[in-house]
């Protein structure tokens, strides 16, 4: 006998009226928001906590740039200030073993409004306080629908993305982002060394041959424009095989704010995530992008598939 499939996450779960108590998740100059991946992990984490608690969710992100000239709300007001409010903070520079207590803690917080500032993906740890009878939240492509509920993509970024895709003339897209650390302007942590950059391409013409995609354009994202002097990405580039949407790598997180840069970057996260065929990263830029945007998705630099699935 065999087991019983779980359908995927639905969004109508979603649809329910404004509690009067509420959450803000807050991203603000002195909060320790991350990169892209790691503060979209930690808001969809926040945004499931208020889904949980019975509280309406709102968002106050003012760093590097105000949320609202990157992504407009889809379904429902989230945009906010904040104020003096309760502030749970559930962060890598907190201490790991007290996050499950504190989110003990903040379901039992009877407060009007509470804030949450995270960088972390809870979705494990915060689903045991799921209460509906079919386990509604407990399902494969949860992360995507919360996104999906709050998200478009505001007209700044979007004209970017529109053009890059004009430019493509409806090729199939494959997308690569590759995290160097070290070789960018901003102080980062080493992660792969430009040598790797050969398996990155090798992986990429492997997945383009499994997943049958002939005359695929690969889209290669860097944190470095160093990439592009790499003598096989120079050439598939000369070929129109390599392509790029950004010309200002930047990290939202530890380089300095430039406007263009953090357009650029969102423009690059969305067309990874929500127009490419496959996606290779090893990453949580990347990761966030396949896992939201539900893209097929392998693990650089070994190749292998990765379960995207969530939560």
């Amino acid at each position: 006998m065999s087991a019983p499939v779980v359908p995927p996450f639905d969004r109508k779960v979603l649809d329910r009226p404004a509690a009067p108590r509420a959450v803000i998740f807050i991203c603000l100059h002195s909060t320790f928001c991350g990169g892209h991946g790691d503060r979209l992990f930690g808001l969809l984490s926040a945004y499931l906590a208020a889904l949980l608690s019975g509280r309406s969710f709102f968002i106050d992100m003012r760093t590097p740039l105000p949320l609202p000239s990157l992504l407009h709300p889809r379904k429902r007001p989230w945009p906010a200030v904040s104020s003096a409010c309760v502030t749970y903070r559930w962060t890598s520079a907190e201490d790991p073993k007290s996050l499950e207590d504190d989110i003990q803690l903040f379901m039992e917080d009877d407060s009007e409004v509470v804030c949450i500032a995270s960088n972390l993906r809870l979705f494990k740890a915060l689903l045991r306080y799921d209460t509906s009878s079919d386990w509604a939240f407990a399902r494969s492509g949860l992360l995507s629908g919360l996104f999906l509920d709050l998200f478009s993509l505001a007209p700044m970024p979007s004209s970017l993305v529109s053009n890059f895709l004009r430019q493509m003339q409806g090729r199939q897209l494959l997308g690569i982002h590759f995290r160097a650390g070290n070789e960018t302007t901003w102080s980062d942590p080493a992660r792969h060394a430009l040598s790797d950059l050969d398996l990155a391409l090798r992986c990429a013409a492997s997945v383009e041959s499994h997943l049958k995609l002939p005359g695929s354009a690969w889209l290669l994202a860097s944190d470095t424009l160093k990439i592009r002097q790499h003598p096989v990405v120079e050439q598939l580039h000369r070929a129109g095989k390599v392509v790029y949407l950004e010309d200002r790598p930047t990290h939202i997180d530890r380089s300095s704010p430039e406007v263009v840069s953090i357009l650029q970057s969102w423009a690059v996260w969305w067309v990874l995530a929500f127009h490419t065929e496959a996606l290779l990263s090893h990453s949580n830029f990347g990761w966030s992008a396949a896992e939201i945007g539900q893209r097929s998705a392998f693990h650089f630099p070994s190749c292998r598939p990765a379960d995207v699935s969530s939560p």
